[in-house]
């Protein structure tokens, strides 16, 4: 507000001192606004500041120069570079899985989702971090180019703990599998006491002699393989793709099975129509994954049912992340496991590969959940369809390598 009083010669203010004064009072109210603005941007940046700080995730923005314009607190953690270190550098100071993630963003002007690399540790003694990441490339109101946003956050705790309930679930497959087993063991045990406790009275019987020797070396060998099967099943083990034949695997692990399948009178029946079957997986990975579907299969059905195992090749459409914009198909070999038990109500269709998550009386419900990780790790995908009273169907859908090695 604008006070004037009046002159003291009288005079009055003429047309030209007023529009002076109009304009002044203009100017007052112009830099009044700007004050205000001024206020608000302030407190709006220290407001952003201080949540991009408190954010669990890291993030960073590159300008479509490759600098540096912002890191935040987590981020800072993550890379080890301070604030100090990273503002106006170039993208090349960061990790290389970070830059190389902004490097793709702005070249592509296009974001990625749900993309997990590792950071690898630069002292021996160190850790490495995984991490997942999400990018975006950032325009202006005028759609003039801003950079590339790139959202990430440190998976490692996360990935000890998923190791220690895959290794928890094994543990406890082992359990049920050794049970079987122990029929199978003590077969061959018999046989060889039998044979032992005839040889004082017959040791002079060259017939004898000879069918010992080689039927307890038989028995034994036999014994040894059992034993060999459980411990490569039991062992802990972090994933390792290699180029493998998925058909080998797949009948291992119905050897394992046989003893529970015979135990509770199930038939098994095969059908490997799959004319391919080379893929880049870890055969002891895939061994549990397939045993806890076995498993499950078995339990649903109780006793006198069959279990069908097969494969055929089939084309599948994987979608990136959660954006349904990014599809890419893939040739893949397609692994069936039917039963015909008493099948899934709809209401736990969604809940099935859930941690935890289990309708029978005992167990830990992570069976399924191990499975679909492991799956999920080696870049394919699982599908259920169940019908009450009918039975199940699991679909495993793994990406196939030409005979070179190649996807």
């Amino acid at each position: 507000m604008v006070l004037l009083g009046s002159r003291r010669g009288g005079r009055i203010y003429d047309k030209t001192e007023q529009d002076a004064l109009q304009i002044l009072c203009n100017q007052f109210a112009v830099a009044l606004d700007n004050a205000q603005m001024y206020t608000e941007m302030q407190d709006s940046k220290i407001r952003n500041e201080i949540l991009l700080d408190q954010l669990v995730s890291g993030v960073i923005v590159a300008s479509p120069e490759r600098r540096i314009t912002l890191i935040n607190h987590e981020a800072q953690r993550i890379t080890g570079l301070a604030e100090g270190q990273a503002i106006g550098q170039s993208i090349d100071v960061l990790p290389r899985s970070i830059s190389k993630a902004l490097e793709t963003t702005l070249a592509t002007r296009a974001g990625m989702r749900n993309v997990d690399a590792r950071l690898l540790a630069e002292a021996v003694d160190e850790e490495s971090t995984t991490i997942r990441m999400g990018s975006a490339f950032l325009h202006g109101h005028d759609n003039k180019p801003m950079g590339a946003l790139l959202v990430f956050t440190d998976m490692t705790e996360l990935k000890k703990l998923e190791e220690q309930v895959r290794r928890s679930d094994q543990l406890s497959s082992v359990g049920t599998l050794a049970a079987g087993m122990a029929h199978e063991i003590k077969n061959p045990l018999v046989t060889i006491k039998t044979f032992t406790q005839l040889l004082p009275t017959r040791y002079q019987d060259d017939d004898f002699r000879k069918d010992f020797s080689s039927l307890v070396a038989h028995e034994v060998a036999r014994i040894d393989g059992i034993v060999n099967q459980l411990l490569s099943f039991s062992k802990p083990s972090q994933p390792h793709l290699v180029p493998m034949k998925l058909h080998a695997t797949v009948e291992q692990t119905l050897k394992l099975i046989h003893e529970q399948l015979a135990q509770k009178n199930i038939k098994l029946q095969t059908s490997f129509r799959a004319e391919q079957d080379l893929i880049s997986g870890d055969a002891d990975l895939l061994t549990q994954a397939l045993v806890n579907l076995n498993l499950n299969a078995i339990d649903a059905i109780g006793s006198n049912g069959t279990i069908i195992v097969g494969s055929t090749i089939s084309t599948y459409h994987f979608v990136q992340g959660t954006d349904t914009d990014h599809i890419s198909s893939a040739p893949c070999i397609r692994l069936h496991i039917s039963d015909n038990g008493k099948g899934i109500p709809k209401d736990q269709m969604q809940k099935i590969f859930d941690p935890f998550f289990t309708s029978k009386s005992e167990g830990t419900g992570m069976g399924l959940s191990v499975a679909h990780g492991i799956i999920r790790e080696h870049h394919g995908a699982i599908e259920v369809e169940s019908e009450v009273g009918m039975g199940t169907t699991f679909y495993i859908y793994i990406p196939l390598l030409k005979e070179d090695g190649i996807a």
